[in-house]
């Protein structure tokens, strides 16, 4: 006992400083404690010996340096000799590695700071990335195997009130909808303002029409456009011109997924190349059940995966490593089953595509809180799933029913009521 002493906080500059090097850190490892110094301060000192060498807080010493801090806190160890500092700072590096997290308590936790808006803080802030943040708050070690999204009150069509009108914008929590065209620059501008997507997820109209090719059910309502009435370059400069918001209104080297049916790969495949300058791979959507049709039934979805860049892009996956073990063809359950949701949802919309699908998607090239566009929004699925997986849906939906769908399902979900926006103030508060 005789070995504790007071100890002198003195403020000394990093650059003086020897670091340890007794751990390797990969420098994203570096740059979330850069985040974390950042935005706390140093609230602990770094401790050395007599000669200004680190003996613990050898990560901080370089987020320091990083940050081009001046000054930092340092204690040093005077009552020790130079083979005890050694054995101290093993043993100090060492110990500071034990124990487990108790998942439950910290995902708690994690969860109630970052929907906190007074202290609107990031993963990156509390020392996670944004994938270690994804599989502790979301099941993300899966392979393509997935069904339905979680079981939910039904909605029937005749339950869903008519709000939505051309032009309203709305807010949906961490969400937004604008109920306008997707071929218009002033929908993206009014939707994003000035911000950008992380990541594209959209389902075009396929151009083919919905009644006997997609259901038989006579509620569906011909889309407004691309439900089989264009040419195929008429659908080909449909595509492009939806295809160039898109990748105006997203980050450079975002990953945009493009769902289409196999009558269209020409126009597609077309439009694709005159707007994007990379062709990362072509998804097939197994529904594992048979649709409609005469010859072959048709059980699959094309998506076209596209990157709006040619430089590095968010990698989740990265071959297993992070626990995510996907191809390119994903099997989730379609709406052909005999569930009760699924006839439900099919019901609201002709092709609704799987939540626990779009999940796996974001989960796949983009990071917590990212902005996710789709300018064909539908019946919102895009949207019901990033709210499930702590992403940001930014939708364009042309039809102010199927506005009026999203709305439900999301309120639904959330038992939370949705906000319209004129001019940056709520008019239905």
């Amino acid at each position: 006992m005789e070995n504790f002493k007071e100890m002198k906080v003195t403020y000394v500059n990093p650059n003086g400083l020897k670091g340890l090097n007794i751990k390797n850190y990969s420098s994203k490892e570096i740059e979330i404690a850069t985040t974390v110094l950042k935005r706390f301060g140093f609230q602990c000192p770094i401790v050395t010996d007599n000669n200004e060498n680190v003996v613990f807080g050898d990560l901080l010493l370089r987020a320091a340096q990083k940050l081009g801090i001046k000054t930092v806190p340092t204690v040093e160890i005077n009552n020790l000799s130079k083979k005890e500092i050694k054995a101290f700072s093993v043993a100090i590096n060492k110990i500071s590695e034990m124990g487990d997290f108790d998942l439950s308590t910290l995902k708690t936790e994690i969860q109630d700071l970052l929907s906190d808006m007074e202290i609107k803080i990031s993963p990156e802030e509390l020392g996670f990335s944004s994938i270690e943040l994804d599989n502790l708050l979301f099941d993300c070690s899966l392979d393509n195997k997935q069904s339905l999204e979680p079981e939910q009150e039904e909605i029937l069509p005749d339950e869903i009130i008519s709000t939505v009108k051309t032009g309203d914008l709305i807010r949906l929590g961490n969400h937004m909808l604008l109920c306008g065209s997707a071929l218009k620059t002033e929908s993206f501008v009014n939707l994003l303002g000035a911000d950008k997507a992380k990541i594209v997820i959209t389902d075009p109209p396929y151009n083919v029409k919905i009644s006997d090719n997609v259901t038989k059910q006579k509620h569906h309502k011909e889309f407004v456009n691309a439900s089989g009435e264009m040419s195929e370059d008429e659908f080909e400069n449909f595509l492009t011109e939806s295809f160039n918001n898109l990748k105006v209104f997203s980050v450079d080297n975002s990953i945009h997924y493009i769902f289409m049916d196999w009558r269209h790969i020409g126009e597609i495949q077309s439009a694709g190349k005159k707007v994007y300058p990379k062709h990362l791979n072509l998804c097939i959507w197994n529904k594992l059940t048979g649709g409609m049709g005469s010859f072959y039934r048709s059980q699959h979805e094309l998506c076209f995966v596209y990157q709006n860049g040619t430089g590095r892009h968010i990698n989740n996956i990265e071959l297993g490593k992070n626990g995510r073990n996907r191809t390119n063809v994903w099997d989730y359950k379609g709406m052909n089953v005999s569930t009760r949701q699924a006839k439900t949802l099919r019901k609201l919309h002709p092709t609704v595509k799987p939540t626990a699908m779009l999940m796996d998607i974001m989960l796949d090239s983009s990071e917590y809180d990212d902005i996710v566009l789709d300018c064909f929004g539908g019946s919102g699925s895009t949207l019901i799933a990033a709210e499930q997986c702590g992403r940001q849906a930014r939708l364009i939906e042309i039809s102010p029913h199927y506005c009026d769908v999203i709305i439900s399902r999301w309120e639904k979900l959330t038992g939370k009521k949705h906000e319209i926006i004129s001019n940056g103030e709520v008019i239905n508060g």
